[in-house]
């Protein structure tokens, strides 16, 4: 009985173990929305709270923040800015990130449809005299 327990107990530490890492290492993917990636890492945190492992509220915060791609960069800094992330709720968090979210979308298709791609040409300086003359 004593080993099994401890056997259960070694299982249980190498779970939290893995938990914690995919903790520190968790990112928001590129095709994940909001929403998607908050569900991932609400799974997560319950994982690790059922194996009695915690973290606060603001270091949720602090890792949804750090987990956005760079093109979230300038939100972040507005949210850190304007926000008290000690006392910044998930819920809040959330919600703000998916109104921001919305934006995107939104000016996506004009970001596509105004890229102009212009090609260069090599010319030697005697050639564009001669074309100036």
């Amino acid at each position: 009985l004593c080993s099994t327990y401890d056997g259960n107990e070694q299982i249980q530490e190498a779970k939290a173990n893995l938990l914690v890492q995919q903790y520190e290492l968790f990112k928001m993917k590129e095709d994940e929305d909001i929403g998607t990636m908050f569900t991932r890492f609400q799974t997560l945190v319950y994982g690790l709270r059922v194996l009695k492992k915690s973290y606060t509220t603001s270091d949720h915060v602090w890792k949804i923040l750090r987990s956005l791609p760079q093109t979230w960069r300038p939100k972040v800094t507005a949210i850190e800015e304007a926000k008290d992330l000690k006392k910044l709720s998930l819920e809040s968090l959330i919600n703000n990130l998916k109104s921001h979210e919305m934006v995107l979308k939104v000016d996506e298709p004009l970001k596509k449809s105004k890229s102009v791609a212009l090609q260069s040409t090599k010319t030697s300086s005697k050639a564009l005299k001669a074309k100036l003359v």
